[in-house]
């Protein structure tokens, strides 16, 4: 459920155009781009946080990135927001016949069109509409797709005996219908596909009590797993190093976030040109040149300089022991 409040969120929209500028979609590096939504931590009051119970933080800001499926680099995002906001995306007058979801990946596509990139999207925004949009202008796709989404009724009744794939095709779209055997049960996947043909490779798999065989796979599948985890492995990389718990406010929340993703932009271009500092030492060293060329902020200088007029020279004092603090300690009021 999402709750909106108006106007929409102002205090983030200079930081998210100059980060924009930043990610811009010509450091991509291979024609393999995945489109997936992202959960910024925060559980305070806010009109337009989501509740995503699949999600680690569960609660927060839902982010939609476009990513390079090999690496995971940012090249484009857009926060969902108020009713307004989400109202822009995807103004081409072409796509005006496509759901909220179809907009979503033309507009944090819309710099990849035309040019024969491959696009991985999950059941959420694929459908076989999407994909006609996207075949038109030469760029192609690959999702997971629900059955009410396009799927042809002749492959719904289809009857695909378990760990089997079924094939049907219109025209440039590849539909597959994939049974798999779980613990749970039979389950069964629906996919499409513009790129790749219908066939299937063989997969080596190892069975209950060590035995190896040979499974076959859908090589649409095997393309989907390989590539559909750019956003997650972004926001993988990026979990241990998460300063959202630094402040209370939702667009410092968001920013500070928004800055860790361009930093870790900024390793990865760093890493293709020959880098090999690792992502913690780059980090490191961003921060600490950040904050050499920034400075002190004005109000911690003015109350800095005010306590060493008042205290100087300052040496340290003995604080006496509490029952709930046997060993208390207090910051220098003067060097902090």
């Amino acid at each position: 459920m999402c709750f909106f409040i108006y106007p929409p969120c102002p205090p983030s929209r200079p930081l998210k155009r100059s980060l924009k500028k930043c990610s811009g979609s010509r450091s991509v590096f291979f024609y393999t781009t995945s489109v997936d939504e992202s959960l910024v931590l925060y559980k305070g009051r806010l009109g337009f946080k989501q509740y995503i119970p699949t999600k680690r933080a569960r609660y927060g800001i839902k982010v939609y990135c476009a990513c390079e499926s090999e690496t995971g680099y940012l090249f484009n995002f857009r926060v969902h927001a108020t009713p307004e906001e989400n109202r822009r995306f995807a103004l081409d007058p072409q796509s005006g016949n496509l759901s909220f979801s179809e907009k979503i990946v033309v507009e944090l596509c819309q710099d990849l069109l035309d040019q024969g990139y491959r696009i991985f999207a999950d059941k959420w925004f694929g459908s076989y509409r999407l994909a006609m949009y996207l075949l038109d202008r030469d760029t192609h796709l690959t999702c997971t797709i629900r059955a009410d989404r396009g799927v042809p009724i002749e492959l719904r009744q289809l009857n695909v005996p378990p760990n089997d794939v079924g094939f049907m095709r219109k025209g440039a779209v590849l539909a597959a219908k994939i049974v798999e055997r779980k613990e749970s049960g039979l389950k069964t996947l629906y996919l499409l596909d513009t790129k790749e043909a219908a066939s299937k490779v063989p997969v080596r798999r190892i069975a209950r009590g060590g035995a190896a065989a040979a499974v076959q796979k859908c090589r649409s599948a095997l393309s989907y797993n390989r590539c559909m985890g750019g956003v997650d492995r972004m926001d993988g990389h990026m979990q241990p190093y998460q300063p959202a718990r630094k402040t209370r406010k939702w667009f410092l929340k968001l920013g500070l976030h928004l800055c860790l993703q361009m930093v870790r932009n900024a390793w990865i271009v760093y890493c293709k040109c020959g880098g090999r500092k690792v992502f913690v030492k780059f980090l490191e060293a961003s921060i600490r040149e950040f904050v050499q060329s920034t400075g002190m902020s004005r109000r911690r200088a003015a109350a800095a300089a005010q306590a060493f007029g008042q205290v100087s020279p300052h040496f340290p004092m003995r604080i006496a022991a509490r029952e709930s603090q046997p060993r208390p300690t207090k910051r220098c009021r003067v060097c902090y």
